[in-house]
């Protein structure tokens, strides 16, 4: 059995670079928190999955 969260990679963006971040989708919204200035976070397939409102 494994207990390990099932990771993926997201891209965040912020003003004139990007990164990619590998973890699991529900620490997206904590990983923005801890990173101010993030203008939006894609998964790999180019959805959106989060972006100021």
């Amino acid at each position: 059995m494994n207990d390990k969260p099932e990771t993926e990679v997201f891209i965040f963006f912020r003003e004139g670079m990007f990164y990619p971040v590998e973890i699991p989708r529900d620490q997206v919204l904590a990983n923005v928190e801890l990173n101010p200035g993030t203008l939006k976070v894609e998964d790999i397939a180019g959805n959106i999955v989060w972006r100021p409102q």
